[in-house]
């Protein structure tokens, strides 16, 4: 069986990037193929130190493209919104790639 992770934003490291590996690798370890899909870069090596290493699992990390509006709406005041576009934009992405495959 096949699980997909919707993480958009792993620029930031915290709880919930901490909680989507976890549930990844609980998924994994009930015989899961897993993958995540975000909107941001994900630097795997600065995830490993931050929450240890070794206790990642070792899964398949998809980034889609966000729209280029997305560069223009900076930290601070607009982060909802930034976060809004992020989400819309992978689902957008993955109801395309979910099209196509069908």
């Amino acid at each position: 069986m096949n699980a997909l992770i919707v993480h958009p934003y792993f620029e930031i490291i915290g709880g919930a990037e901490y909680l989507a590996l976890q549930v990844s690798r609980v998924l994994m370890e009930s015989g899961f193929n897993v993958e995540v899909l975000s909107a941001t870069p994900v630097d795997v090596e600065r995830l490993n130190r931050f929450f240890g290493n070794g206790r990642l699992p070792k899964i398949t990390i998809k980034r889609v493209k966000t729209a280029d509006h997305l560069s223009y709406l900076s930290p601070g005041r607009f982060v909802r919104l930034r976060k809004l576009f992020i989400y819309q934009s992978i689902s957008h992405c993955w109801s395309r790639l979910e099209g196509s495959t069908t």
